[in-house]
């Protein structure tokens, strides 16, 4: 269960929904606290946000 809501945390870091992969890999630690997988994802998607972030409020 735990590496279906982490396909889905990925497909939605893909598309850029940070928000809605959080919460996937939220879920995932839910049902498997120990998932190291997990915890790489979410790294993941936070520097990915803060990229995004820094890269779209840069004044060019």
């Amino acid at each position: 269960m735990a590496q279906g809501f982490l396909r889905d945390a990925e497909a939605a870091l893909r598309q850029m929904k940070f928000d809605t992969a959080k919460t996937y890999v939220e879920s995932a630690l839910r049902v498997d606290p120990k998932n190291s997988q997990a915890n790489v994802l979410s790294r993941r998607i936070r520097e990915r946000e803060l990229q995004y972030l820094n890269e779209e409020t840069s004044i060019k």
